[in-house]
This record gives C-alpha cells, structure tokens and sequence, in this order.
C-alpha cells in the first residue's frame, strides 16, 4: 500500500522547467507535469489550421527559464472552451479575451517529450492545490 501511495505522489509532482529541459536533452521519451506561467500562445495562428491534427506554438516560464512546447487544436479547444471554428469565427477583441483566460496565467500542464519535440497533453490554469516546483 505504501509503495502505490509513493508512486501516486510522484504523479502529482510538478518538474521545474529546466528539469523538463534537461529531460528532453537525453533524448529518451518521457511524460512529465509542469507548473509555469503560459508567456506565449498566438490565437491568429489558428486561421491557418486547416484540421484537427495541427498544432500551435505556446511556451512556458518559470524561475529555472523557458520551455517552447507545441499544443494539438483538441487540447487548446479543452483549456479554452471552445472549438478553432469558434474561435476562427471571432471577432479580434473577443480571440484576444478568450486568450487572456490563460496567457500570464500560471498554468498546469501535462508534457509529453520526445526530443526534440514537446507535446502539450492537457493545459489548464492552475489552483492553489497544485504543486510548484521549488528547485
């Protein structure tokens, strides 16, 4: 019972963005959470998608530096509420609101790393329950 309770708390660890960096560099795959402010996300990217299997830019900061990652359309439609239709659709005041809800906004994020790409899994804002790297 101990040994699954271990392995639950390392799930929910958070890795500061230089240990996902230095994660990345050995070249092995590996999946790994991070906690960090969301410094890039360009919603005007998403008038050149043209399916479901594209993915955009985004890149996350925190006092070890910063991380470029890509974000599938499917996971960005998740962590904003609403599809790239929606958000083709929309005015450039609203796509700018909507970005707001997650750009400078410490976020949570689960990586998936093959190097020397970067895959955004999920991405939500974070709550104070989440855990923040301290090293």
């Amino acid at each position: 019972m101990r040994e699954t309770s271990q392995n639950h708390h390392n799930q929910n660890c958070a890795a500061s963005v230089a240990q996902v960096k230095d994660r990345l560099a050995t070249g092995a795959p590996f999946c790994a959470s991070v906690h960090g402010l969301l410094t890039h996300l360009d919603l005007d990217e998403v008038d050149n998608i043209t399916d479901q299997n594209e993915e955009l830019r985004v890149r996350f900061a925190d006092h070890t530096g910063e991380l470029n990652a890509r974000i599938p359309i499917n996971v960005l439609e998740d962590a904003l509420g609403c599809t790239a239709v929606e958000l083709k659709a929309m005015s450039p005041e609203t796509r700018a609101a909507v970005r707001w809800r997650v750009l400078l906004e410490q976020c949570s994020a689960k990586l998936a790393g093959t190097s020397p790409r970067l895959l955004v899994l999920t991405l939500r804002r974070a709550s104070p329950a989440d855990p923040i790297p301290l090293y």
